[in-house]
């Protein structure tokens, strides 16, 4: 077959282009600022910008989103801490150029993928894998991962899966050549390792690169002559450490996700039941992402409460087990469509199973739409190869480019409405009245620009509108601590409210962050400290809050130690880490006791702490010199006692 001079490279110059309208689509998002998540995640880089090595490495070790902590997408934050609050476009550059990164992998990652689907074209191998990188960059589903700030851990994962499984497809390659084949090994394994690692340190979906590498060595490579012992090499590093963790999340489940899904109004059963339903409606939202159903918040989306309650239950079910059904039975016959199948299904494994997480959300399909965008490309051109006329083809290809025009054009209309958050806000509330988190988030950008009036208007209606969110209370209560002369709730009438309402985990964070104004600026305010403490007291004695009583606890115990009450500081973290241990908190005990220079309760402290820290070992070493610093200074007091 013979080729143009230049053709084999005009799938690449094709990417560049469309990584090139890929930014200019997303450049009007840059002037957006922070919004919900991105407050409680990263307001304590206000601590880390010019005070040294140590808070700097406090920040990136105070995760709390996840098991791991997250500590490498908390490094890539803290390392822009000068930009907080004020400079929001340095953030989100930094995640548009994640994005631009992620595609361009994913081309890599396309190319060899589609090489086999194409082994006598190897051009329209590189355009497959060119334009479902394309599609994947410009598709508008991908703009609330992009363009919100803390979904930048999202993004890291998904960059680190995309070079491990590029790496392994290397190593493997590279380890049938024979001579030097042991270099092949070496980059299978230190790049999935290393790679998969970094991917875990940035969010928990980082595990789903054994998944994923499971994917394409039985919906890929199958067919392929493996490297000597590469079965071995792939038990050991692959199927055997995934199932380890499945058998160890199963051991553990209970005791895990009692506490979580205690204050869900779902349980494990109605998660598994409702979760079909979210991935028909995720793959919908990939052939159709009409601008009307995009939106960041999903907490007015019904739960399954049996096989017809919604009515669109079982049938959801019964489409995703013939999904799965498919993904397997199709292997030989349909490759690419089998591929998709597997890996869209293989990346939803740990955030839309059992794990007591919200039903929704559009980022969680940020790697695995992937899958179905490469395989719809490669059928497209199939299918346009198939054709008899030139003219018919040519008809389709300008269809398929028409396709990415109209992603770009909704992905440049969206980006342009986050660039500007308050009128994004406005129309997300207005488009989903029935949810207390988009109106919540709407006031609360409100009361941060300075909209006093009718932020105080909207808290009102919102308080009788959703009796049942207390965070709405809360959030009005803190307009305090920024205009100290705003109507606001009477603290005594909020505290005998908030000792019945039902739970509502943002009215622990807008306690947090009037803590932390206390913490950093020793006031909030036109708030004073005894009202923020009976709050948290008027929380600690609602029951329905006795599943987060240890975060409360440890948020009095910080209140108290801003005051400069360290004794009794010291009572809420002990009472806190007899509810549930926390390295956090075992740290904070520390430094009340050290304050106070009570030796005893120090030793007893340090010990519980480093004791802690030798079960998070990731965390625990980001923990390790201030640890160490204290049992020294504590040793020389011991010593000169």
């Amino acid at each position: 077959m013979s080729l143009r001079p230049g053709a084999a490279a005009l799938p690449w110059l094709a990417l560049a282009a469309l990584l090139g309208i890929a930014g200019l689509c997303y450049a009007p998002s840059l002037s957006g600022g922070f919004l919900f998540d991105d407050f409680p995640n990263l307001a304590a880089l206000a601590q880390v910008a010019g005070r040294g090595s140590e808070a700097f490495w406090t920040f990136v070790a105070s995760g709390h989103s996840g098991p791991t902590g997250r500590p490498l997408a908390l490094l890539s934050f803290a390392l822009q801490a000068g930009a907080w609050p004020g400079d929001p476009r340095a953030f989100h550059l930094v995640n548009l150029l994640l994005h631009l990164a992620c595609g361009a992998l994913l081309a890599l990652l396309g190319w060899r993928i589609a090489r086999r689907w194409w082994p006598a074209d190897a051009v329209a191998a590189a355009w497959v894998a060119t334009l479902a990188a394309g599609a994947w960059l410009l598709h508008p589903l991908n703009v609330s991962t992009t363009a919100y700030v803390v979904q930048r851990m999202a993004q890291l994962a998904a960059l680190f899966t995309v070079l491990a499984l590029l790496a392994w497809c290397h190593g493997r390659e590279r380890a049938t050549r024979g001579p030097g084949a042991w270099r092949g090994y070496a980059i299978a394994v230190v790049g999935l390792g290393a790679f998969g690692l970094c991917g875990l340190l940035s969010k928990e979906t980082g595990v789903l690169i054994l998944v994923y590498a499971l994917v394409l060595e039985h919906w890929v490579l199958r067919d392929e002559a493996s490297p000597p012992r590469w079965s071995a090499l792939r038990l050991a590093l692959v199927s055997a450490p995934l199932l380890g963790f499945v058998v160890a999340v199963a051991w553990r489940f209970e005791a895990m996700t009692a506490s979580k899904f205690a204050v869900r109004d779902f349980g494990v059963w109605e998660r598994l039941l409702s979760q079909p339903r979210m991935l028909c409606e995720y793959l919908s939202l990939i052939v159709a992402p009409l601008p009307h159903r995009l939106t960041l918040f999903n907490d007015h989306v019904a739960v399954s409460r049996g096989w017809f309650d919604p009515a669109t239950t079982l049938p959801a079910v019964l489409a995703i087990a013939a999904l799965c059904w498919a993904a397997f039975r199709l292997r030989r016959s349909q490759p690419p469509l089998a591929f998709a199948i597997a890996w869209f299904l293989g990346g939803h494994l740990l955030e839309s199973t059992a794990l007591p997480l919200e039903l929704y959300f559009e980022h969680r399909n940020y790697l695995p739409m992937w899958g179905p965008l490469l395989a719809a490309v490669h059928y497209a051109r199939l299918g346009i190869a198939a054709l008899p006329t030139a003219r018919v083809r040519a008809g389709l290809r300008v269809a398929g480019g028409v396709v990415l025009a109209l992603f770009a054009l909704i992905t440049w209309t969206e980006a342009s409405a986050w660039g500007d958050p308050l009128a994004r806000s406005a129309s997300w509330a207005a488009e989903h009245p029935d949810s207390p988190r988009a109106v919540g988030t709407h006031l609360s950008l409100l009361k941060r620009a300075g909209r006093i009036a009718p932020a105080v208007e909207g808290y009102a209606r919102a308080v009788e509108r959703f009796p049942d969110h207390p965070g709405f209370l809360l959030d009005w209560f803190q307009l305090g601590c920024l205009v100290p002369t705003a109507p606001r709730p009477d603290a005594d009438a909020l505290a005998e409210r908030l000792g019945r309402a039902a739970f509502d985990y943002s009215a622990i964070a807008v306690l947090l962050q009037m803590v932390e104004a206390f913490e950093r600026d020793g006031r909030c305010g036109g708030i004073a400290a005894g009202e923020v403490a009976l709050e948290l007291d008027a929380l600690l004695a609602n029951p329905r809050y006795a599943a987060e009583r240890d975060k409360l606890l440890t948020l009095r115990g910080r209140l108290r130690a801003s005051q400069g009450d360290a004794r009794g500081a010291l009572v809420d973290y002990a009472a806190a880490q007899a509810l549930r241990p926390s390295l956090d908190t075992g740290v904070l005990r520390v430094q009340a006791a050290a304050s106070l220079g009570d030796l005893t309760e120090v030793r007893l402290a340090l010990d519980e702490a480093r004791a802690l820290a030798a079960r998070e070992p990731i965390r625990g070493r980001l923990f390790a010199a201030r640890l160490e610093r204290w049992e020294k200074q504590l040793r020389a007091a011991e010593a000169a006692r």
